[in-house]
């Protein structure tokens, strides 16, 4: 049975430090230099730096050997779980010595919780392993030659504790311990994680959705009866889902690709991407679920950002640091002000923005009243359903969300089908997917829309360098006749998880020129729409293109 608590603020540590078989006082039985390791064998190792996923990058006599929890100086014995062309992947054992930026954590179960697995990190380090990672798996993957000039530095999270506005839990029958792990430190029996606190004052909210393999109101019922007398009014709610078995069914029915960690359907899916991204939006598909029961209360959380009001249902995505997305504590303005710098809306307000795997909208509603018209598309039936209650809320009579799997169905057929209306071509986009990245499909339509502006927010460099260097034409692409070659302007990794090692990175593309059969011929010097035919859906489009 799964447990999930949505609400506005939560305190406590969610932690994962150092191995505690470091304190064991027993030196395992390892290898210092070995040619070929094979699975299961012990070896000595130092990790070099962050690795993607949050491996440790460590060099076994010039080998790449990627370990899980093996932190930047730490000195360590592993365990070499599997050995490939070219790198291998191990399973730290024991720490020999902590690694160079050390600190204690405030978790008491940072040593066994596979929760913030930098923790025991100092955080000005944290900071700057993910902006070295970011930087590398670019010039790596993306091979992106502008990246010199773009690269700006990491944003830090004014609150490194207590920024989660939901977390989930798993409960069993049986008790669940990690491997080479006794205990959980500190807890005592039936007591494996103590539980944390609202911060701040009593008008925070709480949503609280249990999720069964059975359908069990009746039996849940007693439970949410109670939450309710305890909470009062700072309860939302209490919503149940049935988990089905199958793990890649659609929400809308329509579609059979694995929804992601966000709860979105997984944007990637390109043809002959290889077993890796397969085995990905598998492993992260979570029991899809049918209708959910609303208990008590009225089954969503309210959320107010960028000055507008938000309904968020169980299933949808939303801003999991709400603080960091709008502002931090100093003003300055974090990830959606980055989307907004990077988009340069015209001041005449002119401008069609097109939202790609917009969640509830949050992005596009927030950049509503500086735009003639937003147009949003998203898998999950219940994000497009808040997205456009959300709308209506906040007033935005020229925001339109459509549901959609952009895997399947290419955005160039809805440009004259949105809802009942007219989809005039996008002048500027902002693409935020899943970790799977953006189909090849979409990449194609993003090449060949003629946006000027294009805003790539992501939380996996990796997939993110890869559609980059086809869309800044460094990696193999379509490149279709006519076809927008875009020009790298910015990269900013702006740090939304502090002590973990996710990182959100905003990259922002301009057109850069146009090209013909492959090469660059021409550049877009403006895009002028003249209304010819008032009351008609028609528009004439002036476009005047400098020969390079």
């Amino acid at each position: 049975m799964a447990f999930g608590i949505y609400r506005n603020s939560l305190t406590g540590g969610l932690a994962n430090g150092e191995s505690s078989s470091r304190s064991s006082g027993r030196l395992l039985s390892c290898v210092r230099a070995v040619s070929s390791p094979s699975p299961g064998q012990m070896v000595e190792m130092e990790c070099s730096r962050l690795g993607t996923e949050g491996k440790g990058v460590c060099l076994l006599d010039g080998l790449v050997v990627l370990c899980e929890k093996a932190l930047p100086g730490e000195k360590l014995v592993a365990e070499i779980t599997s050995a490939k062309k070219g790198y291998a992947e191990a399973r730290k054992r024991q720490t020999l010595e902590a690694h160079r930026d050390y600190v204690s954590p405030p978790c008491e179960h940072a040593s066994a919780c596979h929760g913030c697995t930098l923790q025991t990190m100092e955080y000005s380090a944290q900071l700057r392993e993910k902006q070295n990672q970011v930087e590398q798996t670019l010039r790596r993957v993306g091979k992106l030659e502008e990246l010199d000039g773009a690269m700006r530095p990491i944003v830090p999270c004014a609150d490194v504790y207590a920024y989660r506005n939901k977390t989930s839990f798993t409960w069993s029958s049986t008790t669940w311990v990690p491997p080479a792990v006794d205990k959980l430190e500190g807890s005592g029996d039936g007591d494996l994680l103590q539980s944390g606190h609202a911060a701040g004052s009593s008008e925070k909210q709480y949503l609280v959705v249990i999720t069964t393999t059975m359908d069990a109101r009746q039996l849940l019922m007693p439970l949410a009866t109670a939450l309710q007398t305890e909470l009062g009014s700072s309860l939302a709610g209490v919503v149940t889902k049935v988990e089905t078995e199958d793990r890649g069914a659609s929400v809308r029915g329509a579609g059979k690709k694995a929804a992601d960690k966000k709860g979105r359907v997984k944007g990637g899916g390109r043809g002959g991407e290889g077993k890796q991204a397969s085995k990905e939006r598998d492993a992260a598909a979570p029991p899809q679920t049918h209708l959910n029961h609303v208990l008590v209360g009225e089954g969503h959380l309210k959320e107010s950002m960028c000055g507008l009001e938000f309904e968020v249902s169980p299933d949808s995505f939303f801003q999991t640091n709400t603080k960091q997305a709008e502002t931090n504590t100093k003003q300055a303005e974090v990830l959606y002000g980055l989307v907004r710098d990077g988009l340069d809306l015209r001041s005449d307000a002119s401008d069609v923005l097109l939202d790609l795997y917009c969640g509830t909208g949050s992005i596009g509603l927030s950049l509503a009243s500086r735009c003639k018209q937003v147009v949003g598309f998203e898998f999950n039936a219940s994000a497009v359903a808040d997205a456009k209650r959300n709308a209506k809320i906040n007033g935005l009579g020229n925001a339109t969300f459509v549901c959609a799997n952009l895997e399947k169905e290419p955005l160039v057929e809805f440009q004259a089908t949105v809802d009942t209306g007219h989809m005039p071509s996008p002048t500027v986009v902002v693409v935020d997917p899943a970790r799977a990245g953006l189909s090849k499909g979409v990449v194609d339509y993003l090449i060949g829309c003629g946006a000027r502006r294009v805003v790539y927010a992501s939380c996996n460099p990796a997939t993110q360098a890869r559609d980059l260097g086809m869309l800044c034409g460094q990696t193999t692409s379509s490149d279709p006749v006519g076809a927008a070659i875009f020009r790298l302007e910015s990269v900013t990794p702006c740090d939304m998880f502090p002590h973990t090692d996710h990182v959100e990175t905003v990259a922002v593309l301009a057109v850069a020129a146009m090209t013909v059969g492959g090469a660059a011929a021409f550049r877009l010097e403006s895009v002028t729409p003249c209304d010819m035919s008032p009351h008609a859906d028609h528009v004439e489009t002036v476009v005047v293109l400098d020969r390079l």
